[in-house]
């Protein structure tokens, strides 16, 4: 009798730690299942807000060799009214310039003679050059442009504000079945911090990355992204 009250007890542990192993294993297979379509979402959002805040960027380089009026050089680019443009010299100083019918003005005193001519939309520059001089091709070479696809620092806070006026239409844009914030930062400046209350029961789910960003006044700035879904 005591040995069958042993095996009957044995039996019992065997099916209840039987039984445990199963539930875990299906919890474990569970949490599996939302780690993945989390990450996914992740994944997602992080793609759609790089695609919704890129912009192309042309450069061109400019050795001035000449002697200028007033130091002011005119480089007819044929620019696109659309575009508008920094000028930025070796110091990585933005310096006054001005894009008026297709033809790029810049104030070249005091900053030497090789400069970057930066064409974008998403640069704003409402700088004005008075006294334009008339193009003379002697005083300057211009290399070849360079293209370049960058996170727009302007695009950014169209985002933001998006995501306060309209989350529900931009969580759909995004195709995104998670709610989610995003923070983006600057070097010296925070340029985006959408964010709503975290349920504390939730799993969050975070990802950031080092991205080149190209600021409003035509610099090239190294920043972060932030996301966050759940």
């Amino acid at each position: 009798m005591r040995n069958r009250g042993f095996s009957n007890i044995e039996m019992v542990l065997a099916f209840v730690i039987f039984i445990s192993a199963v539930v875990f294993a299906v919890y474990i297979l569970f949490l599996g299942k939302n780690a993945i379509g989390s990450d996914k979402d992740l994944q997602n959002i992080i793609l759609n807000i790089e695609k919704n805040v890129s912009t192309e960027v042309v450069v061109y380089p400019v050795l001035i060799k000449g002697v200028l009026v007033n130091k002011i050089l005119a480089i007819n680019l044929s620019v696109e009214n659309s575009n508008n443009v920094a000028v930025i010299n070796l110091s990585d100083n933005n310096i006054l310039s001005e894009v008026s019918d297709g033809v790029v003005y810049f104030d070249s005193l005091g900053s030497g003679n090789s400069f970057k001519i930066m064409l974008s939309k998403d640069i704003i520059n409402n700088n004005n050059i008075a006294n334009k001089p008339s193009i003379q091709h002697e005083n300057y070479t211009i290399g070849p442009a360079i293209r370049y696809l960058l996170l727009s620092e302007k695009r950014v806070k169209i985002l933001n504000a998006s995501y306060y006026l309209d989350y529900d239409s931009l969580r759909r844009k995004f195709s995104s079945s998670k709610d989610f914030l995003f923070s983006v930062y600057l070097k010296d400046k925070i340029i985006a911090n959408a964010s709503i209350i975290v349920p504390s029961s939730s799993s969050v789910y975070r990802f950031s990355e080092n991205k080149e960003f190209l600021t409003e006044e035509g610099l090239r700035k190294f920043g972060k992204i932030e996301v966050s879904v759940w």
